[in-house]
């Protein structure tokens, strides 16, 4: 068994307290000046679930694979936005799955976005509200190296995006679903149109924020890549 890997979660305002207090089962009270400890952890190491992604071959205009709870209690599959909100994951280039993983783990996130700390004057939010990547529109000259990080993997999925290589990957019809115990299930992302040409040489890789359905509720993100090969985070 692997050690967890953890990342604390911030609340990105007033109404992502609510949202967060859903997810973790409370708000801890702040213990450090100028810190506090809302929002919940996510595990991004964890093996409970194996995500697999299919060869998807030389022209696809979808991409394949299962995804399958190893544990002993059901698991929701849904990234969380406010007020409760459930968002899909994630099928795009390996490299930008293994960048945002890396990114998760060493970052605060919040439904709403990562949030980055920045002198006295709390924390600034950037990113997709719905998406499980990580995104920003402040440049990283303002923030330093942290959000240069993060609009750099927001340019990388634009990018992705515009060549046809992501999707939202749904079980049956939904993009937002459960896993009992011990369930494995087939998964479908089908792929944007790409804006020229076709979607040329890529390895496709998925990523789900999942938890447990009930206490005490632990909170992942479980990554998976075609050939089963991970790329190295530059």
């Amino acid at each position: 068994m692997k050690t967890p890997t953890k990342t604390v979660l911030g609340a990105a305002a007033a109404v992502a307290i609510a949202a967060t207090t859903v997810l973790s089962g409370g708000v801890a009270a702040a213990q450090i000046p100028g810190a506090d400890n809302e929002g919940v952890v996510v595990i991004t190491d964890s093996d409970l679930v194996e995500v697999t992604v299919d060869d998807k071959g030389e022209a696809p205009s979808q991409v394949s694979g299962s995804i399958t709870n190893t544990g002993d209690r059901p698991l929701r599959c849904a990234t969380p936005g406010l007020d409760g909100a459930e968002y899909p994951g994630q099928v795009t280039e390996a490299g930008v799955v293994a960048r945002a993983m890396n990114y998760y783990a060493t970052h605060i996130y919040a439904p709403g976005g990562f949030a980055i700390p920045i002198g006295g004057g709390g924390p600034v939010f950037a990113g997709s509200l719905y998406d499980i990547l990580p995104g920003g529109s402040i440049g990283g000259s303002v923030l330093g190296d942290s959000t240069a990080e993060l609009v750099e993997i927001r340019d990388m999925q634009a990018a992705a995006r515009l060549a046809g290589r992501t999707g939202d990957p749904r079980v049956g019809s939904s993009t937002a679903f459960t896993l009992a115990a011990g369930q494995s299930s087939d998964w479908v992302a089908d792929l944007a149109v790409p804006g020229t040409g076709d979607r040329g040489q890529w390895q496709a890789a998925a990523m789900f924020f999942c938890r447990h359905t009930s206490n005490p509720v632990e909170n992942f993100v479980f990554a998976g890549f075609e050939n089963d090969v991970e790329p190295g985070v530059l």
